[in-house]
């Protein structure tokens, strides 16, 4: 079994206000990688699909825009809102059937290193797994890395070790 094979089947949210920028990354996660893809463009999007259904992992962006005025804070920073997305994620706050320790992909044109470590300090608390990876991504080689390496700890992936 290669690597990318365990991934087929997998149940990802891809949290991103602007589709049409990262088509090339969602026709690699569908084709390549045989990602079952959900994508969400607004906070509104997001939480449906959250209390709708289980998700194996989530690929969000952090520059989000709530034009439809759904956040729960009323002046959130749309330049920030998938960090306030990823806070409230990991704190079990969204309700709905992924767990708060889902892994997750940071996918964002973020450029303060300060922002990238809270990011992963947020991320990889309460039991999650996170990677970051910045826009635009190079190589698509890149997020299948990162996504083998979220899903590889997860229960039930093929390289979890076999227990008696």
């Amino acid at each position: 079994m290669t690597k990318t094979q365990h991934l087929s089947g997998t149940r990802a949210l891809y949290f991103e206000d602007q589709a049409d920028k990262v088509e090339a990354i969602c026709d690699f996660l569908r084709g390549k990688l045989a990602i079952h893809l959900t994508q969400a463009a607004t906070p509104r999007e997001a939480f449906a699909c959250l209390k709708g259904e289980q998700f194996d992992l989530v690929i969000l962006d952090v520059r989000i825009r709530d034009d439809e005025g759904t956040s729960q804070t009323p002046n959130q920073d749309w330049t920030r809102y998938g960090v306030y997305f990823l806070k409230e994620l990991r704190e079990g706050r969204i309700p709905g059937k992924t767990p708060s320790t889902v892994p997750v992909l940071v996918i964002t044109c973020v450029v303060s290193t300060a922002d990238v470590e809270e990011i992963e300090r947020i991320g990889n608390s309460a039991g999650g797994r996170c990677r970051y990876l910045e826009k635009p991504v190079s190589r698509l080689a890149m997020v299948e890395e990162a996504i083998c390496d979220l899903m590889a700890a997860q229960p039930g992936s093929s390289n979890e070790p076999a227990t008696s």
